[in-house]
């Protein structure tokens, strides 16, 4: 298992947390799925944070390459020091770069940036959760998988409205993405050995892939 990262910035945490928790809880688990082990992967985060997920992949999940991405400034700058905090500023395991979803991948700088990463693995936690933002998200993932059609998503959502969460799928089922819920059952408190999570309310995990994959 995962010990705490205590190395990244802490304070109240707020419940959007739970998710990228228990996200990093099941890759390391015996729920995991053995191809989406992430060791010696190439790993893409969306909508990184604080950066605690694309930390860990490095750190303690033994993947090749993390590439964190966030669309805001100021979070950017937050990241930047998590990761030096971590001893991860220099490291040729971790790379920032600022997406913005919505905004077309192909033909532009980010392209060629992602393309020579060539991620196997794309991950994202509590990213489902404002209805407003969806339609940009799931444009990116589908710029993404045209450029890397083997790629695999993992979403990990704390699922606050069953609406929101509904309209996430069915703009999944537009692109005709392949889409599956996988089995997880969050570890009880007093099981856990860290990271520590509350289990008050359900994270959902699915995995994605291109249409014909």
């Amino acid at each position: 298992e995962i010990e705490a990262v205590t190395g990244v910035q802490t304070c109240a945490l707020p419940i959007s947390w739970e998710a990228s928790l228990q996200l990093s809880d099941f890759l390391c688990s015996s729920s995991c799925p053995p191809d989406l082990n992430l060791r010696g992967k190439t790993v893409l985060e969306l909508g990184s944070g604080t950066g605690y997920l694309s930390i860990c992949c490095a750190k303690y999940l033994g993947a090749a390459h993390v590439t964190a991405t966030d669309g805001f400034d100021t979070v950017m700058t937050d990241l930047g020091t998590n990761l030096f905090i971590n001893d991860l500023q220099d490291s040729p395991l971790v790379s920032t770069r600022e997406l913005k979803w919505g905004h077309a991948l192909l033909g532009n700088e980010d392209a060629v940036f992602l393309e020579h990463r060539s991620p196997d693995t794309i991950i994202g936690a509590d990213v489902t959760y404002d209805a407003a933002a969806l339609p940009a998200l799931v444009a990116t993932l589908r710029d993404l998988f045209e450029l890397f059609p083997k790629a695999q998503v993992v979403i990990a959502s704390t699922v606050r409205n069953e609406e929101t969460y509904e309209k996430f799928l069915g703009l999944c089922r537009k692109y005709r993405f392949v889409f599956e819920h996988l089995p997880w059952r969050a570890t009880a408190p007093e099981k856990q050995r860290g990271p520590f999570y509350e289990t008050l309310m359900p994270v959902r995990i699915c995995r994605i892939a291109a249409a014909g994959v």
